[in-house]
């Protein structure tokens, strides 16, 4: 295995905590503050039907790019259409953006980067927009050397082009990143593809999928990470 120069971190689920249960607390907030007539489950339950089938497509070759923002937008249009006519879709969308910006950092996050970053450079690339994305990195108050994000990328992981976007950036070769993140088909099988090193953190134990790549590393905590360079 080539040295490795820098750790990539995916964001959500790996440096930010985003689990279900924040999103049901969001959708919550959507519902009360706009006083709708049904439950913040139900709202998010029909939303889901009609994001996951964007999300299905978005990385399909030849599919149009969107945004979060304009995918969520397609959502809540459809589901206040069909619903709920007296939601408003975009303070819907501003309510899940300030949500988003203000997810706790997992305990060992700062601690755990600043050890890294001792050994190699760190960035971030992450299925995120930038109006969102960039608080969060701000919030975590460290030096990184590139942060890419779906949106400056203008497309979504697994693609080989976000990958690449970043080695060009880094000016290094794919075999000398170490890519960080929390879901095996994005932060595995999309980098394993490209040829770079990967780390799945797998805190809540979900089984391989024996149809994608195998993780290089296995991990259940952050600081973990210091541990596999070199």
């Amino acid at each position: 295995m080539a040295k490795i120069k820098a750790v990539v971190f995916d964001m959500f689920n790996t440096l930010v905590e985003d689990g279900d249960s924040y999103w049901d607390q969001t959708f919550e907030h959507i519902v009360e503050r706009q006083g709708l007539a049904l439950s913040g489950s139900d709202l998010r339950r029909e939303w889901r039907l009609i994001d996951e089938q964007y999300r299905s497509k978005r990385g399909v070759a030849g599919w149009p790019f969107y945004t979060y923002r304009e995918s969520w937008e397609r959502s809540f249009q459809t589901v206040y259409s069909d619903v709920c006519s007296e939601g408003n879709v975009e303070f819907s969308i501003e309510i899940i953006i300030s949500d988003m910006v203000q997810r706790p950092l997992f305990s060992e996050t700062v601690r755990a980067l600043e050890s890294i970053g001792l050994k190699a450079g760190i960035s971030v690339l992450s299925n995120a927009d930038d109006i969102f994305l960039g608080p969060v990195v701000s919030r975590i108050g460290q030096s990184f050397d590139c942060v890419i994000s779906s949106e400056s990328s203008r497309c979504y992981k697994p693609n080989a082009k976000i990958f690449n976007d970043i080695t060009e950036q880094l000016r290094v070769r794919p075999e000398e990143l170490l890519y960080v993140g929390d879901r095996q088909w994005e932060d595995v099988h999309g980098p394993k593809l490209f040829g770079m090193a990967t780390a799945w953190i797998n805190r809540d134990q979900i089984p391989q999928d024996p149809d994608l790549s195998e993780p290089d590393h296995i991990i259940n905590n952050l600081f973990q990470v210091s541990e596999l360079i070199n």
